[in-house]
């Protein structure tokens, strides 16, 4: 019989991914945004990776905290 005893005893053995945080969602977003303003058919990844390479200041949850205080 499959009960509630062993439903945790299966979880606890699965790897479970840790729930995605809005500071995350930000990120991508603005990485997203990034990929947005090249036109469509060309390779961007490496112009992307360039471009955070130089300015990851830009990506700290400080200034995640700050964008988000602005938008109240």
């Amino acid at each position: 019989m499959y009960n509630a005893a062993n439903r945790r005893r299966k979880n606890s053995t699965k790897k479970i991914t840790p729930p995605i945080t809005a500071y995350q969602v930000w990120v991508v977003g603005n990485i997203g945004d990034l990929y947005g303003r090249y036109e469509q058919g060309i390779e961007k990844t490496w112009l992307v990776e360039q471009y955070l390479a130089g300015t990851k200041d830009q990506f700290t949850r400080d200034e995640y905290q700050k964008e988000q205080e602005r938008l109240r």
